[in-house]
Protein backbone atom coordinates (compact mmCIF):
# COMPACT_ATOMS: atom_id res chain seq x y z
CA UNK A 1 0.00 0.00 0.00
CA UNK A 2 2.84 2.40 0.93
CA UNK A 3 4.30 2.02 -2.69
CA UNK A 4 0.87 2.07 -4.39
CA UNK A 5 0.12 5.09 -2.77
CA UNK A 6 3.43 6.64 -3.19
CA UNK A 7 2.96 5.97 -6.87
CA UNK A 8 -0.58 7.45 -7.09
CA UNK A 9 1.10 10.81 -5.65
CA UNK A 10 3.59 10.87 -8.66
CA UNK A 11 0.99 9.82 -11.13
CA UNK A 12 -1.84 12.72 -9.80
CA UNK A 13 1.23 15.02 -9.56
CA UNK A 14 2.43 14.43 -13.37
CA UNK A 15 -1.41 13.88 -14.47
CA UNK A 16 -2.09 12.42 -17.96
CA UNK A 17 -3.14 9.05 -16.28
CA UNK A 18 -4.05 6.89 -18.59
CA UNK A 19 -3.79 6.07 -22.14
CA UNK A 20 -4.70 8.44 -24.77
CA UNK A 21 -8.05 8.00 -26.08
CA UNK A 22 -9.55 8.58 -28.77
CA UNK A 23 -6.40 8.71 -31.25
CA UNK A 24 -8.24 9.61 -34.22
CA UNK A 25 -11.98 10.89 -34.01
CA UNK A 26 -14.64 8.39 -34.27
CA UNK A 27 -17.57 8.86 -37.00
CA UNK A 28 -20.37 10.69 -36.34
CA UNK A 29 -23.07 8.80 -34.06
CA UNK A 30 -20.36 6.45 -33.24
CA UNK A 31 -20.32 5.86 -29.15
CA UNK A 32 -17.38 4.12 -27.95
CA UNK A 33 -16.38 2.37 -24.20
CA UNK A 34 -12.96 2.91 -22.98
CA UNK A 35 -10.41 1.33 -20.33
CA UNK A 36 -7.21 1.95 -19.33
CA UNK A 37 -4.69 0.38 -17.38
CA UNK A 38 -1.48 1.51 -15.88
CA UNK A 39 1.22 4.12 -14.83
CA UNK A 40 4.54 5.47 -13.91
CA UNK A 41 6.90 2.41 -13.38
CA UNK A 42 7.36 1.48 -9.57
CA UNK A 43 9.87 -0.44 -7.36
CA UNK A 44 7.04 -3.48 -6.58
CA UNK A 45 8.90 -6.52 -4.91
CA UNK A 46 12.24 -5.25 -5.71
CA UNK A 47 10.92 -5.54 -9.82
CA UNK A 48 9.58 -2.58 -12.06
CA UNK A 49 6.28 -2.84 -12.48
CA UNK A 50 3.83 -0.09 -13.88
CA UNK A 51 1.29 1.12 -11.43
CA UNK A 52 -2.18 -0.14 -11.85
CA UNK A 53 -3.79 2.88 -12.36
CA UNK A 54 -7.46 2.20 -13.71
CA UNK A 55 -9.79 4.44 -15.77
CA UNK A 56 -12.76 3.91 -17.56
CA UNK A 57 -14.95 6.55 -19.85
CA UNK A 58 -16.70 6.74 -22.84
CA UNK A 59 -16.57 8.09 -26.48
CA UNK A 60 -18.73 9.77 -28.87
CA UNK A 61 -18.89 11.28 -32.30
CA UNK A 62 -20.57 14.34 -32.24
CA UNK A 63 -19.99 15.25 -36.17
CA UNK A 64 -17.24 13.92 -38.15
CA UNK A 65 -14.65 16.21 -36.75
CA UNK A 66 -15.46 16.47 -33.24
CA UNK A 67 -15.43 13.48 -30.80
CA UNK A 68 -16.37 14.22 -27.01
CA UNK A 69 -15.26 11.87 -23.76
CA UNK A 70 -15.17 11.38 -20.32
CA UNK A 71 -13.07 9.44 -18.00
CA UNK A 72 -13.73 8.64 -14.47
CA UNK A 73 -10.40 7.68 -12.18
CA UNK A 74 -11.62 4.00 -10.30
CA UNK A 75 -8.46 3.80 -8.25
CA UNK A 76 -8.09 7.40 -6.92
CA UNK A 77 -11.47 7.03 -6.15
CA UNK A 78 -10.33 3.66 -3.84
CA UNK A 79 -8.29 6.12 -2.40
CA UNK A 80 -10.33 8.65 -1.65
CA UNK A 81 -9.83 10.95 -4.39
CA UNK A 82 -12.43 11.59 -6.74
CA UNK A 83 -10.90 11.56 -10.59
CA UNK A 84 -13.17 12.74 -13.27
CA UNK A 85 -11.78 14.13 -16.77
CA UNK A 86 -13.66 15.48 -19.79
CA UNK A 87 -11.97 16.35 -22.95
CA UNK A 88 -13.30 17.11 -26.86
CA UNK A 89 -10.83 16.04 -29.48
CA UNK A 90 -10.80 17.08 -33.07
CA UNK A 91 -9.23 16.48 -36.45
CA UNK A 92 -6.81 19.03 -37.71
CA UNK A 93 -5.26 16.97 -40.72
CA UNK A 94 -6.52 13.68 -42.48
CA UNK A 95 -3.89 11.43 -43.37
CA UNK A 96 -2.84 11.46 -46.90
CA UNK A 97 0.08 9.17 -47.90
CA UNK A 98 3.07 10.02 -45.74
CA UNK A 99 1.12 13.02 -43.89
CA UNK A 100 -0.33 11.22 -40.82
CA UNK A 101 -3.68 12.05 -39.31
CA UNK A 102 -3.46 14.98 -36.96
CA UNK A 103 -5.54 14.88 -33.38
CA UNK A 104 -5.92 17.72 -31.15
CA UNK A 105 -7.90 17.55 -27.76
CA UNK A 106 -8.47 20.17 -25.25
CA UNK A 107 -9.30 18.41 -22.12
CA UNK A 108 -9.65 19.13 -18.22
CA UNK A 109 -9.05 17.20 -14.83
CA UNK A 110 -10.41 17.78 -11.72
CA UNK A 111 -9.92 15.79 -8.28
CA UNK A 112 -11.53 16.77 -4.91
CA UNK A 113 -10.06 14.71 -1.88
CA UNK A 114 -12.90 13.35 -0.24
CA UNK A 115 -11.17 12.30 3.02
CA UNK A 116 -10.62 16.03 4.07
CA UNK A 117 -13.82 17.13 2.52
CA UNK A 118 -15.34 18.15 -0.22
CA UNK A 119 -13.62 21.65 -0.36
CA UNK A 120 -9.94 20.93 -1.72
CA UNK A 121 -10.82 20.69 -5.78
CA UNK A 122 -8.19 20.67 -8.20
CA UNK A 123 -8.82 21.12 -12.02
CA UNK A 124 -5.73 20.98 -14.44
CA UNK A 125 -6.30 21.98 -17.82
CA UNK A 126 -4.24 19.86 -20.82
CA UNK A 127 -3.50 20.46 -24.38
CA UNK A 128 -3.09 17.06 -26.22
CA UNK A 129 -1.93 16.50 -30.18
CA UNK A 130 -0.57 13.15 -31.76
CA UNK A 131 -0.15 12.06 -34.91
CA UNK A 132 -0.95 8.71 -36.72
CA UNK A 133 -0.54 6.45 -39.22
CA UNK A 134 -2.84 4.08 -40.51
CA UNK A 135 -1.55 0.50 -40.59
CA UNK A 136 -3.21 -1.76 -43.21
CA UNK A 137 -6.68 -2.22 -42.24
CA UNK A 138 -7.07 -2.24 -38.45
CA UNK A 139 -3.98 -0.97 -36.94
CA UNK A 140 -2.81 2.54 -35.76
CA UNK A 141 0.55 3.85 -34.80
CA UNK A 142 1.05 7.47 -33.40
CA UNK A 143 2.93 9.46 -31.54
CA UNK A 144 2.39 13.11 -29.17
CA UNK A 145 2.70 15.40 -26.67
CA UNK A 146 0.88 16.17 -23.56
CA UNK A 147 0.78 19.83 -22.37
CA UNK A 148 -0.20 19.99 -18.93
CA UNK A 149 -1.13 23.58 -16.66
CA UNK A 150 -1.35 23.74 -13.22
CA UNK A 151 -0.93 26.58 -10.88
CA UNK A 152 2.01 24.79 -8.25
CA UNK A 153 4.62 24.35 -9.81
CA UNK A 154 5.75 23.11 -12.03
CA UNK A 155 3.22 25.42 -13.62
CA UNK A 156 3.39 23.27 -17.35
CA UNK A 157 4.12 19.90 -17.57
CA UNK A 158 5.23 17.61 -20.50
CA UNK A 159 4.60 14.02 -21.67
CA UNK A 160 5.49 12.80 -25.12
CA UNK A 161 3.80 9.45 -26.07
CA UNK A 162 4.15 6.33 -28.31
CA UNK A 163 1.83 3.66 -28.70
CA UNK A 164 -0.01 1.37 -31.49
CA UNK A 165 -4.40 0.67 -30.90
CA UNK A 166 -4.66 -3.20 -32.67
CA UNK A 167 -7.93 -4.34 -34.03
CA UNK A 168 -8.96 -7.85 -31.63
CA UNK A 169 -12.57 -8.62 -32.51
CA UNK A 170 -15.26 -6.71 -34.58
CA UNK A 171 -15.93 -4.77 -31.42
CA UNK A 172 -13.07 -4.69 -29.71
CA UNK A 173 -9.72 -3.15 -30.09
CA UNK A 174 -6.48 -3.13 -27.75
CA UNK A 175 -4.02 -0.09 -26.77
CA UNK A 176 -0.59 -0.10 -25.74
CA UNK A 177 1.28 3.35 -24.63
CA UNK A 178 4.57 4.39 -23.54
CA UNK A 179 4.59 7.92 -21.86
CA UNK A 180 7.54 10.02 -20.63
CA UNK A 181 5.54 11.59 -17.76
CA UNK A 182 6.62 14.93 -16.81
CA UNK A 183 9.47 15.42 -18.72
CA UNK A 184 10.43 18.56 -18.35
CA UNK A 185 10.41 18.33 -14.38
CA UNK A 186 13.92 16.90 -12.79
CA UNK A 187 12.45 13.84 -10.45
CA UNK A 188 15.52 13.38 -8.46
CA UNK A 189 14.13 14.20 -5.59
CA UNK A 190 10.17 15.11 -3.86
CA UNK A 191 7.17 14.46 -4.47
CA UNK A 192 8.40 13.91 -8.70
CA UNK A 193 10.72 11.14 -7.87
CA UNK A 194 10.19 8.67 -10.27
CA UNK A 195 11.29 5.04 -10.66
CA UNK A 196 11.77 5.17 -13.94
CA UNK A 197 13.42 8.17 -14.75
CA UNK A 198 14.82 8.71 -18.01
CA UNK A 199 18.45 10.22 -16.31
CA UNK A 200 17.15 12.81 -13.76
CA UNK A 201 13.85 13.69 -15.54
CA UNK A 202 9.99 12.40 -15.70
CA UNK A 203 8.90 8.93 -15.24
CA UNK A 204 8.35 6.05 -18.20
CA UNK A 205 4.39 5.43 -17.71
CA UNK A 206 3.21 2.12 -19.68
CA UNK A 207 -0.45 1.99 -20.13
CA UNK A 208 -2.45 -0.98 -22.02
CA UNK A 209 -5.66 -0.43 -23.20
CA UNK A 210 -9.38 -2.12 -24.63
CA UNK A 211 -12.10 -0.20 -26.36
CA UNK A 212 -15.61 -1.20 -26.83
CA UNK A 213 -17.17 -0.14 -29.68
CA UNK A 214 -21.02 -0.19 -29.47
Amino acid sequence: MKYLFAALVISLSMIGCGGTQPIRVLEEGRTQASFSLGGPIIELGGAPVPMPYLTVGAMHGFCDNLTLSANAHLLSAALGDVGLDAGASMRLLKQDGAIPEVTGKAQIYFFDNLARGPNEPRLFPMISLNGSYLIGQSSLVYVGIDNLFQLSKPGYILSPFIGTEFYISRRISGQLEAKWMAANVNTEKGVFEGYGAIGSSGNIGVFLGLIYSF
